[in-house]
């Protein structure tokens, strides 16, 4: 299983049982809710695929924790990125919940110059779930970020940026 669709299933494990609502959820405990996305992520362990993986969700007042791997408890910390992707990604759900796009439009949509190597089929989602193959950085982030580049500069070199996966 490459990457990408390790993260996507991963995702829609915990996006599809967290959206359960309504009179299936009341009687269902949030362990075996979630079972199927903690099922991903320990055979992603135990396939090396990650050295390390952790689950916390609470939903009023149940709480379902797992920890696998490296991740000796569901308390483990991790390094994450950037906050800016957090926000980022608030803005983008609150736009799509104005119905202004949806998840799976492709990209080209909205940047018609996203093409060639697959790009076609890459999906916004996937750009917000890190699972369409562009790298963690632009080859040339530091030379853009150093320039104060506008985002226009950003997206054109990410166009031009070979897709890892």
């Amino acid at each position: 299983m490459d990457r990408r669709h390790f993260l996507g299933n991963t995702l829609h494990a915990i996006c599809g049982t967290a959206l359960t609502t309504g009179a299936a959820a009341q009687g269902t405990c949030l362990e075996a809710r979630f079972a199927p996305a903690a099922d991903i992520l320990r055979q992603s362990v135990a396939d090396g695929q990650v050295a390390a993986a952790s689950l916390w969700v609470k939903q009023q007042d149940s709480v379902a924790t797992y920890a696998f791997g490296k991740a000796t408890t569901p308390d483990a910390v991790f390094l994450l990125a950037s906050i800016s992707k957090t926000i980022s990604v608030a803005t983008i759900m609150t736009l799509f919940d104005e119905r202004l796009f949806q998840l799976t439009d492709p990209v080209r949509r909205y940047i018609p110059e996203f093409s060639g190597e697959g790009r076609e089929h890459i999906t916004i989602v996937q750009l917000m779930t890190h699972t369409a193959g562009l790298p963690d950085q632009l080859p040339q982030n530091t030379a853009l970020r150093t320039a104060h580049a506008p985002l226009s500069e950003f997206v054109a070199a990410a166009v031009r940026t070979p897709l890892l996966f």
